[in-house]
């Protein structure tokens, strides 16, 4: 391996300039930049996927209120009914929104906002 004047040897990654500026900086600058583009993008899409959980979970609840409203009615009335047992039964209707996957939640997403224009 040949030694170069700087110290550095012929299979360095980077060229140093007498200035000593790495040349290759634009290309890590370059790098940084698409790393962070990546970052961002994933990012929002993460943002888009609870943007579409909150909207599926709304509308799935509307639904099953709707669906088993007077089945409710009757369990809010009980007279042991509290706030603990109200957030077991919200846990327990909630749990069913996880038979849906991902897609098939945007895909009833999109559904109803085709309906609803």
């Amino acid at each position: 391996m040949e030694q170069l004047e700087d110290g550095g040897s012929d299979l360095e990654e980077s060229v140093t300039t007498p200035d000593n500026e790495n040349v290759n900086e634009p290309e890590i600058n370059e790098n940084k930049e698409e790393e962070d583009d990546k970052q961002k993008e994933e990012e929002e899409k993460e943002g888009e996927t609870q943007t579409t959980k909150k909207q599926f979970r709304n509308h799935y609840m509307s639904q099953i209120t709707q669906a088993f409203g007077t089945d409710l009615d009757k369990i809010r009335q009980e007279p042991n009914f509290n706030a603990v047992r109200l957030n077991v039964l919200i846990d327990s209707l909630e749990a069913g929104i996880d038979i849906f996957s991902d897609l098939e939640q945007e895909i009833i997403l999109a559904d109803v906002q085709a309906r609803n224009g």
